[in-house]
């Protein structure tokens, strides 16, 4: 299977975990970054990936993940509802578009 083919499969299951609510869409967001760091193979005009690429630019101050654990709690306590503050206006948009 082609790296394309694999990313835009494992895409398909981050974006619904989105729509189910198992995945946030920042965490997802950050996910489908990665998948599509340097967009290979796809055209850089494709507003699907570069949406998650533009929350993920947005958002890649929050301590989202496995990054948690090199943050202090007291950071954490503080930052731990910036996350959600943010996804609130754009929820609607990404989980309708």
């Amino acid at each position: 299977m082609l790296l394309l083919e694999t990313n835009r499969q494992k895409t398909a299951e981050i974006a619904q975990g989105i729509v189910d609510g198992r995945i946030s869409i920042i965490a997802g967001a950050l996910e489908i970054h990665a998948l599509f760091c340097g967009h290979i193979g796809i055209g850089k005009q494709d507003p699907d990936p570069n949406t998650f690429v533009a929350i993920d630019s947005e958002t890649n101050d929050l301590p989202i993940g496995d990054v948690r654990q090199y943050w202090a709690p007291d950071a954490l306590e503080h930052l731990d509802d910036a996350p959600r503050f943010y996804s609130r206006p754009i929820d609607s948009k990404v989980l309708d578009g």
